[in-house]
């Protein structure tokens, strides 16, 4: 399923390459969220991953956007014969916005990061307690404005994480977006 995303991905670079103008860091989009794990596979067998959130800031760079982002999800056990853990995923993105028309846009990215799970378990030796792991994603999102600063926002995002047993999750994300111009001084020091 995520070989998908990478051909959609590519062909939207080819379509809205030609379409974003703006110039490098001139304006920022805050968007926060608020996810639900809806897939099912042998991680399910395991943990059930609980409604968590996501703030995310992204901004024009050259031909597209890069985003900085956190998710946070609270993973409780299924079994008594491992721990509840909360995983915190912190990530770069790349990706691009395209305007459909005066009320909705499509966003649509990749974004790679640190998965890190930190267990719920006294018993856990210290240096067990907590892991980080490499993983990527991809994500697509709908917004719908409401007016020049506030829209409504709508994303499925798919997550790979390399584990030494690779964990695929799929999530559902509703929330608000807050675009703003960049304060000259941010734009000069990202410049």
């Amino acid at each position: 399923m995520f070989k998908h995303f990478n051909i959609i991905f590519l062909l939207l670079f080819i379509f809205c390459s030609n379409n974003i103008n703006a110039e490098p860091f001139d304006s920022m989009t805050v968007v926060l969220n608020l996810n639900s794990n809806f897939n099912n596979n042998d991680f399910h067998n395991y943990w059930e991953p609980k409604t968590g959130f996501e703030i995310s800031g992204r901004t024009n760079f050259y031909s597209g956007m890069i985003e900085l982002g956190i998710t946070y999800n609270k993973n409780k056990s299924l079994s008594i014969d491992q721990p509840d853990y909360n995983s915190i995923y912190s990530f770069v993105g790349f990706g691009f916005n395209y305007k459909i028309n005066n009320s909705f846009s499509n966003y649509i990215g990749l974004r790679m990061g640190d998965y890190y799970m930190d267990f719920d378990d006294p018993d856990i030796h210290p240096e067990l307690k907590s892991e980080h792991e490499f993983y990527l994603g991809a994500i697509t999102s709908v917004q719908y404005s409401l007016n020049k600063r506030y829209a409504f926002n709508l994303s499925l995002e798919h997550y790979k994480i390399f584990t030494y047993k690779r964990i695929y999750l799929w999530f559902v994300s509703v929330g608000v977006a807050y675009s703003f111009d960049s304060p000259k001084w941010l734009k000069e020091f990202l410049q």
